[in-house]
C-alpha cells in the first residue's frame, strides 16, 4: 500500500546529523509507531517514529492507532529526518507528514504514549508532555481504556478474565 511519495532524497541534513529523506513511500505500517519505507524508489528502510511508543500488535487500541497513523501519513508527502537505529536495528526517525511532526500528533490524539527517556530538546519535550497529558484527560484514545494500564507508571497491563490487572514483564520501557 503506498501511502505517501514526495520529492526527492537528500542525504545532508538541516537537522544536525541526521539524514533527511524527502522523496518516501510508505510501503506498510507496521503498528502505530512504526513502518516500512522505500527510500528513492530503490532503498527499503524499516522505520520507528522517534519520542513515541504506540501499543504493540496484541495490545488495546493497536488497530486504531496504526489507522490514525495511516491516516496522519496518507494527508501529506512524509518526510524522514533519521539520526539512529534502535536495537532491532530499525531506523529512529523524526517524521513530519507537510508540517505536522507525526509523533507528536500521535500522542496529541491517543494514538501513542510520550517516551520521556527519548533523546529530545526541552521544547519538544514540553509539546510531548503537555500534549499526552491532554489526552489523558480528555480520555483520548488508548487512554480512554484506564484499566489497560496501571496508574502513574503508563506500563502495560494484561487484563486477565478474572478482572485481575497482572503486570507484563515485557514492557520495561518507562513512560508518563
Amino acid at each position: 500500500m503506498a501511502i505517501g511519495f514526495a520529492g526527492y532524497a537528500a542525504t545532508n541534513s538541516a537537522f544536525g546529523s541526521d539524514f533527511i529523506y524527502r522523496k518516501v513511500e510508505i510501503t506498510h505500517i507496521l503498528s502505530g509507531d512504526s513502518f516500512i519505507a522505500t527510500i528513492d524508489r530503490s532503498t527499503s528502510l524499516k522505520v520507528v517514529i522517534h519520542g513515541i511508543k504506540a501499543p504493540a500488535v496484541s495490545e488495546p487500541y493497536s488497530k486504531e492507532s496504526v489507522k490514525r497513523l495511516e491516516l496522519i501519513l496518507s494527508m501529506f508527502s512524509p518526510t524522514l529526518a533519521c539520526h539512529d537505529k534502535d536495537r532491532h536495528k530499525r531506523s529512529v526517525c523524526r517524521v513530519y507528514a507537510g508540517n505536522v511532526d507525526v509523533g507528536l500528533e500521535q500522542v496529541r490524539n491517543g494514538s501513542a504514549r510520550w517516551n520521556k527517556n527519548s533523546n529530545q530538546d526541552l521544547e519538544e519535550k514540553e509539546a510531548y508532555r503537555h500534549s499526552q497529558q491532554l489526552a489523558q484527560q480528555s480520555r483520548l484514545g488508548l487512554w480512554s481504556n484506564p484499566a489497560s494500564f496501571r496508574q502513574g507508571t503508563g506500563q502495560r497491563q494484561i487484563i486477565k478474565k478474572t478482572g485481575i490487572a497482572e503486570s507484563n514483564d515485557s514492557a520495561s520501557d518507562s513512560f508518563i
